[in-house]
């Protein structure tokens, strides 16, 4: 079919799920057998990390450690996301140190 649009598989883009325990990440995700505490769909662009359909909590700061840690193998040194409280949407930016 000819186009001027072309849409090609996902590269850069993941689905995220932090746990509750520390696991082997390894594990195909059929055999998980870890409770999750969030969810969300991370695209990698650069440096740059956009999260969305983020739903879940976020306060372990060990969660946090290793997700900086997954983001900064990949090269990430910057995250945004939204955050919806009491009615607004407040975007949220973080840093990841090298």
């Amino acid at each position: 079919m000819r186009s001027k649009v072309r849409f090609d598989p996902p590269a850069g883009i993941f689905n995220m799920r932090g746990y509750k325990a520390p696991g082997n990440n390894t594990v195909p995700l059929v055999q998980e057998s870890r409770e999750y505490c969030v969810v969300g769909s991370i695209a990698i662009a650069g440096h740059v990390a956009v999260v969305t359909a983020l739903s879940g909590d976020l306060s372990d700061p060990e969660l946090w450690a290793d997700l900086d840690k997954e983001l900064r193998a990949r090269g990430v040194t910057e995250m945004y996301w939204e955050r919806h409280k009491n009615g607004k949407v407040i975007l949220k930016k973080r840093s990841i140190k090298p």
